[in-house]
């Protein structure tokens, strides 16, 4: 029952006002920067410029990054991935922008075609697929995005509303959101997304210690 849950929740916030006082933690994971490989057998990256803060949010040195790796020099869409990761603000003022759905899309000028739930079997954890559309165009994007750390929507509110980031049953690390974005130019080719899916996932492959460590 509702209201069953409603007097837990009650009970637990009256507990921690009785309880006594404790030093405030020292929160390790905010000194972890991000670091990832910027080339790897063929595969060299660059900064993606641009980036819309109301839709990324702020990117923070060492904390976020944004960026495209390509294979050769071919078209956007051979061979080439974006890669977008972030770690939780202490003061939360990203929550909106990193947890939101609409990192399901690559940027503010594409619309969601269809999503799904998808397990990405070389790391081990449980993504969300999403095919975007361009606006304007033939373009077409299959998006992997996953949050480690994330214990999802009901389980971080009560996290949140029992302040536990801020008592000894805090995370070590903070949460982090990866998306990672494939492009195919013809709206109308199964085929090509199937290619752009399968991009995807060699780069996972081929990054895998790193990916698993963020």
């Amino acid at each position: 029952m509702p209201w069953r849950f409603a007097a837990i929740g009650l009970g637990l916030l009256a507990a921690f006002s009785f309880a006594p006082p404790f030093a405030p933690p020292t929160n390790t994971s905010s000194s972890h920067a991000l670091r990832f490989p910027e080339e790897r057998l063929g595969w060299n990256s660059g900064p993606i410029g641009g980036d819309d803060p109301f839709f990324f949010g702020t990117l923070v040195p060492g904390q976020s990054f944004h960026r495209r790796y390509q294979r050769g020099t071919g078209p956007k869409w051979i061979d080439t991935i974006d890669l977008f990761v972030a770690l939780e603000r202490d003061d939360g003022s990203d929550a909106y922008g990193r947890w939101s759905s609409k990192l399901q899309w690559p940027g503010p000028d594409w619309n969601v075609e269809r999503r799904l739930d998808a397990r990405i079997w070389d790391l081990g954890t449980e993504a969300e697929l999403s095919v975007a559309e361009r606006a304007t165009g033939t373009e077409r994007a299959v998006i992997y995005t996953w949050r480690p750390r994330d214990r999802g929507l009901w389980r971080e509110s009560w996290r949140s509303l029992l302040a536990l980031e801020a008592s000894p049953l805090r995370r070590e690390r903070k949460r982090a959101v990866v998306q990672l974005v494939a492009y195919s130019p013809w709206r109308d080719d199964p085929v090509a997304l199937d290619r752009a899916r399968l991009r995807l996932d060699r780069f996972i492959a081929l990054f895998r210690d790193e990916l698993a460590g963020l």
